[in-house]
């Protein structure tokens, strides 16, 4: 969306790490008002586990088990048939906003940040996953 690209300030291309189970990669603080941009690599074994990123302590992820998007509360179902998924995750005060493929599957959530938590960071809970193409865009206020 050129109306939201046009909100970007800093961009920050933070790498592809790989998780082993259990394993989480942390990135500190971006500030309040985020375009993030992920891709993970789907396991080969779907059965169980689930992937995702945390971000200002509100957990966004897959649940291979229920095969569902989760953002903190809200769940959506999902439909994973290919190799990978692809993630945009938006961020202002009070929201986030994530699309998963393109729109395919959209979750939204009213947030407060958890103790004041601004951090970000990957994780994966028994399975093994990639993350490639980590972008996260820093955005100024509609408001101003």
């Amino acid at each position: 969306m050129r109306e939201l690209e046009e909100l970007h300030t800093a961009c920050h291309e933070l790498g592809s790490p790989a998780l082993g189970a259990n394993q989480s990669v942390e990135f500190g603080d971006f500030g309040e008002l985020l375009d993030i941009r992920l891709t993970f690599s789907l396991p080969a074994d779907r059965g169980s586990g689930s992937f995702g990123l945390r971000v200002r302590g509100i957990s966004i992820g897959l649940d291979m088990s229920s095969c569902e998007l989760t953002c903190g509360s809200e769940k959506a179902p999902i439909k994973l048939d290919h190799d990978s998924a692809s993630m945009r995750v938006l961020v202002d005060r009070s929201s986030i906003e994530v699309f998963l493929d393109n729109g395919a599957c959209a979750v939204a959530i009213n947030m407060e940040p958890e103790n004041g938590s601004k951090g970000f960071e990957v994780f994966a809970i028994g399975l093994e996953t990639s993350v490639h193409n980590i972008t996260i865009y820093e955005m100024k206020s509609i408001w101003v």
